[in-house]
């Protein structure tokens, strides 16, 4: 595939979604040709950080970002998250976008929402492609109480320490700390989460714009625990799924989860993390380029 890399201003446009409880929800296009919509992760992160991955595809896939309600362009107040809404919000977003049936790209929390959507309308999506999926199955404790040990536990690994040393970053006393350190040492600390590799710190996104208030609100009202097998049911629902073998949500149960799929259907990226296209950027670049061809 011929990849560009760089921003074509003619395919780009920005609007605002407004919802039947007059939330405006930020949406940007960009691209020329088959529809895709991504959905972020979160709850409670934004779309900028999926950017980076599929400009590449700008002249090959028209997508369609937003971020979701309560996230960064898109504030409303934590009464008015739910799940449902959620859902009803990318149905309206359909509605306005006058597609029969979706094609779905989401990372980590934005699988959830896209399999919500698939089972609730089931006749309105015509492919998943999940990027750091949660397990097909599993409970709200599994990715709470039971996954927060887990994932800190990835911040005291040499290769963390060390480039906190090279960045003049010691102790953990974040007040002696300047403005500018202080952000290091988050993006730092937030790589060693979802990255293999955190010499690649640099290269994550987004990770000063979570909506906590937004999270939480998106998280309590989900139910506590979810199967969506009947999924591998619905008649012309292609399901693809891209993980890293080194992802803070347990590896060998999210593949576990997905054995339903074809062996071609579920992709595993080694020695990648949670944001897998900046661990292993060719490989990623490889399988989304075939996956995206609609």
């Amino acid at each position: 595939m011929n990849i560009n890399w760089w921003y074509n201003p003619e395919s780009f446009q920005e609007w605002t979604l407004r919802t039947k409880d007059q939330v405006n929800i930020f949406v940007r296009e960009i691209g020329i040709g088959e529809t895709v919509v991504v959905l972020h992760g979160g709850w409670g992160a934004e779309h900028s950080y999926m950017l980076d991955p599929l400009l590449p595809f700008q002249n090959q896939v028209h997508f369609v970002f937003y971020d979701q309600r309560g996230s960064l362009r898109s504030p409303c107040p934590a009464s008015k998250i739910t799940l449902h809404r959620h859902v009803e919000d990318l149905e309206q977003l359909r509605k306005e976008l006058k597609i029969d049936r979706l094609s779905l790209l989401c990372h980590s929390m934005g699988s959830y929402l896209g399999m919500q959507y698939a089972k609730q309308y089931p006749e309105k999506v015509k492919k998943l492609i999940l990027l750091s999926p949660v397990p097909f199955y599993g409970t709200v404790r599994d990715l709470t109480d039971k996954l927060e040990p887990v994932a800190l536990e990835r911040w005291k690994r040499e290769e963390v320490i060390r480039q906190l040393a090279q960045n003049n970053i010691k102790g953990d006393d974040l007040s002696m700390l300047s403005s500018k350190e202080r952000s290091v040492w988050h993006q730092i600390t937030f790589s060693a989460i979802n990255l293999h590799s955190v010499l690649h710190w640099k290269k994550m996104r987004g990770c000063f714009y979570y909506q906590g208030k937004a999270g939480n609100a998106a998280g309590s009202s989900m139910p506590k625990s979810w199967d969506f097998s009947d999924l591998s049911e619905q008649i012309g629902l292609d399901i693809q799924v891209i993980l890293g073998d080194d992802d803070y949500i347990p590896h060998n149960q999210t593949k576990k989860s997905y054995e339903f799929l074809p062996a071609d259907h579920l992709h595993v990226l080694h020695d990648a993390g949670h944001v897998c296209w900046i661990d292993k950027p060719n490989e990623f670049v490889e399988i989304i380029s075939h996956l995206l061809v609609i």
